[in-house]
């Protein structure tokens, strides 16, 4: 491959657009100089995917980033623990390159008590791969096809939010249940930027402006998203429990009710004497001792 047969397909305006467009293949051509074929064409392809490939190309261009055939789901997980309250755990999914929210998995961690990330992610990763083994298992007894499970469908690609210690322990997960899917590390710098990613005891740097490293950021990022959100979620459930407690007149049914109905402890301060009478285990009295309450 010379730099003719890769810039071939490359079209340039006339006019204005002629200049613009030497330019950048100017730029481009100095880029890929010196480059193996395949770096060459991830290159390439990263700088020019936005032309109207889409999103699969982005995905195809990680695929060959790590020298894998295909790509279709990648699965990214992360851990938060915030302030020594409650580990979560987060599964995203991402197939053809787009987000697939209705496959995302939260995970409340059970076996780990305390800031510990590497014991909970293997608690996450072992849960999520036995429950969906589990599945398989009873839809073959059933007779009835994989698509049935919430867990059945197992990615081509593991993405963690970190790098070699994260990775290992992936792997160590998958080698236990007998599992083969390869696993990569998200790496991030000293700032906390997605930085390259960690493969096969290597760690694989990757051109910023590229396509390929805007998807692997945005992975990242909603991996941490979906797991922050859900541990906000679950600090002000337990926030607007402690203080229904302390509410007379309102017991456990009534602050299940109150918890269900309202998203957090701002709206039930927020309800008027009305709001709180509609909810079906509340009267009169019981709203206004909830309104009294907070006023």
């Amino acid at each position: 491959m010379n730099l003719f047969d890769i810039l071939g397909p490359v079209m340039v305006g006339p006019s204005s657009s002629h200049t613009a467009g030497a330019v950048r293949i100017g730029r481009m051509a100095r880029a890929l100089l010196g480059q193996t074929p395949v770096k060459a064409e991830l290159l390439l392809h990263g700088s020019f995917a936005s032309t109207g490939e889409g999103h699969g190309t982005h995905q195809a261009l990680v695929a060959g980033l790590l020298g894998l055939e295909h790509i279709e789901r990648m699965e990214a997980f992360d851990i938060s623990n915030i302030n020594g309250f409650e580990n979560v755990g987060s599964m995203i999914v991402f197939e053809k390159g787009k987000p697939k929210p209705s496959d995302y998995r939260k995970f409340r961690i059970k076996t780990v008590s305390g800031p510990d990330d590497y014991a909970c992610m293997k608690e996450v990763l072992a849960r999520r791969f036995r429950h969906g083994l589990e599945e398989e298992k009873e839809l073959e007894e059933k007779e009835l096809d994989r698509v049935y499970g919430k867990f059945t469908r197992f990615p081509d690609l593991l993405m963690m939010d970190g790098g070699r210690g994260q990775v290992n322990i992936a792997l160590s997960v998958l080698k236990e249940l007998q599992i083969a899917i390869p696993v990569c590390g998200m790496v991030k710098d000293d700032n906390h930027r997605t930085r390259g990613l960690y493969y096969q005891n290597k760690e694989l740097p990757i051109d910023r402006n590229s396509e390929s490293f805007r998807l692997i950021t945005r992975i990242q990022d909603e991996a941490h998203r979906f797991a922050i959100t859900f541990h906000r979620q679950l600090r002000g459930k337990n926030q607007v429990h402690s203080v229904l407690d302390d509410i007379p007149g309102v017991g456990p049914a009534r602050r299940k009710d109150l918890m269900r109905h309202f998203e957090n402890i701002e709206a039930i301060r927020s309800a008027t004497v009305e709001q709180l009478k509609e909810l079906p285990s509340m009267n009169e009295k019981s709203a206004r001792d909830v309104y009294n309450f907070f006023h």
